[in-house]
């Protein structure tokens, strides 16, 4: 969850899901990313005016980092999570 501080050791991988609701009237997905300190670390894209984008992975975590999704829609609206944060223990 957004907020969310976990502590694991090096080279542990952590399962990630995202996911983003739209509907017309309001503004429809088009990018969903996962960001970290060096980037973008996945991305899915989606043109077609579908009102969900999502998707699952699984994330090895070498060091401490934040994470966060952001969404941008088919209006040019951008909205994004508070980080969660992932702290490795050596």
């Amino acid at each position: 969850m957004p907020g969310t501080e976990l502590a694991r050791g090096p080279g542990t991988p952590v399962r990630i899901h995202a996911r983003a609701l739209g509907q017309a009237r309001i503004g429809l997905p088009t990018v969903l990313r996962l960001e970290g300190p060096s980037g973008v670390v996945k991305e899915v894209k989606d043109s077609r005016g579908q009102t969900e984008l999502a998707f699952d992975i699984e994330y090895r975590i070498e060091s401490s980092q934040w994470l966060m999704a952001s969404v941008l829609c088919d209006n040019h609206a951008v909205a994004h999570t508070t980080p969660a944060y992932v702290v490795v223990n050596a």
